[in-house]
């Protein structure tokens, strides 16, 4: 009957969900300024169609299809891009086994015990599961007669209380919400909706062939090399042999790719890294994971004049890992029964667990070089929701994307993440939308978009679902 096929799916997505909020913490996101979403902006990217001005006009301080755990009692100043899998057959968890932690991630109740998210969400305008909405819905509660649309779900405030043991005080609130939709405390600029869709939303990565399209090298990895051609961005990523024999490479002094795109194959270790990124900004292009270890510093050029074009923009075809040892980054992947995710390289728990091992083994490559946040290396420190002490560092003027981002840091990101799914510190943690991305190119040489929002998919490469 409904009512026992509404008391199924209520049990799976509920025992599922319990768990995240268990080990939620309270994750800041801020943004300057307030985006708006009305008018066209002129894009600066000569490369891919849709990026640039995907991000000039919506301003996303956050474009994660995997938000489930950043929502979780977060408190974001930002406009939010997400689809929740949508295109994949995890969208909204759907298709994945009752019971297990790890089948946690695209479902968006946790978004019931968000602090605070001071901006839009935007989405894509489609319907949600009807399992979904059968297990939000209170008990002898009719049915819509007509499919849902994920706007309305999202904004419906007769929902069920998802997590009625968990206790909103726990981390910093003042009471549970008693508006139970799931984006009560969405709060959108003056007469703006919380939630606006769009037809199309795409939230990816490049592909290894992608990145190595961009030059001709069929050297074996790793190595750098400049899109132009130039070497002075290559000078000082140096290659190095790891604890396991096997190459990386990092940088060895004073790195200067001012105004340079620069292609990285093979495994990416920045340690407390010292740039020149002026003229527009450094762009690196990794085929492969990309560790950072302390914090980035832009240095000037000219002792009297400030080029305000700094930034450092990393894509990555596999990873970008900040502030993880061997051992942390083990139980981000793996260890933690929760952590069974799904990408578009990694469509079953077998791929995954390959694609997870092969991080891994990367990290342990670089060896006890690599240092987790959790020792302070005479940086500022800052409690994690469980009480421990985590390295506290600002990073400014930067742009993330990568399949997957994890990150044990406490701090500032001023800037824009774009990714699959992102993993931050359980604790204070700040983001804030930089607009110096509203005057640069953005990956400039990269012939595929990382992130298309808009009416169609005709403007955006590669066009999806």
């Amino acid at each position: 009957t409904r009512r026992q096929m509404r008391l199924i799916a209520a049990v799976f997505l509920v025992f599922g969900v319990t768990a995240v909020y268990q080990n939620c913490g309270q994750v800041s996101f801020t943004a300057t300024p307030t985006a708006n979403l009305s008018g066209a902006v002129t894009p600066s990217n000569p490369g891919a169609p849709g990026t640039a001005p995907t991000i000039q006009k919506f301003q996303p301080a956050l474009a994660v299809r995997d938000i489930s755990c950043l929502a979780c009692h977060a408190n974001i100043q930002a406009n939010v891009v997400t689809d929740f899998g949508h295109g994949n057959s995890w969208y909204m968890n759907q298709g994945q086994s009752p019971g297990t932690y790890g089948q946690t991630h695209y479902v968006p109740v946790t978004w019931q015990s968000i602090a605070e998210l001071k901006g839009q969400v935007i989405v894509p305008d489609v319907t949600i599961p009807e399992a979904l909405l059968l297990a939000g819905l209170p008990a002898n509660t009719a049915m819509p007669a007509n499919p849902v649309s994920l706007v309305s779900f999202l904004t419906m405030t007769n929902l069920i209380d998802f997590s009625p043991e968990y206790t909103y005080q726990h981390w910093g609130g003042t009471s549970e919400p008693t508006n139970l939709s799931l984006t009560a405390n969405v709060k959108a600029p003056s007469g703006k909706s919380p939630v606006i869709s769009q037809s199309f939303v795409y939230i990816g990565a490049p592909t290894a062939a992608e990145i190595l399209s961009l030059v001709s090298n069929s050297n074996p990895a790793p190595w750098v090399q400049t899109v132009d051609g130039s070497t002075t961005a290559v000078a000082h990523l140096t290659k190095v042999k790891g604890v396991n024999g096997t190459s990386y490479l990092t940088n060895s002094d004073v790195i200067n790719c001012s105004g340079e795109d620069v292609v990285v194959n093979g495994t990416l270790f920045l340690n407390n890294l010292k740039v020149y990124a002026e003229k527009g900004g450094c762009r690196l292009y990794v085929n492969g994971p990309v560790f950072i270890q302390g914090p980035i510093t832009y240095l000037n050029s000219n002792a009297m004049f400030t080029d305000s074009t700094d930034n450092l923009q990393i894509t990555s075809s596999k990873i970008i890992v900040m502030g993880n040892d061997a051992n942390a980054l083990y139980n981000r992947l793996i260890g933690d029964i929760r952590n069974n995710f799904f990408l578009r390289s990694a469509t079953t728990s077998t791929a995954y667990s390959v694609y997870a091992n092969s991080i891994i083994n990367e990290a342990k490559n670089i060896g006890p070089t690599l240092i987790d946040a959790s020792v302070p290396q005479n940086l500022p420190t800052a409690l994690s929701a469980n009480g421990q002490s985590r390295a506290k560092i600002d990073f400014q003027q930067i742009l993330l994307n990568a399949p997957m981002i994890e990150s044990r840091y406490l701090g500032t990101i001023s800037g824009v993440i774009v990714s699959e799914s992102v993993q931050s510190s359980l604790g204070s943690f700040s983001f804030n939308y930089d607009p110096i991305f509203q005057q640069v190119a953005i990956l400039p040489a990269l012939p595929v978009d990382i992130l298309c929002v808009g009416d169609s998919s005709a403007s955006c490469n590669p066009a999806q679902p």
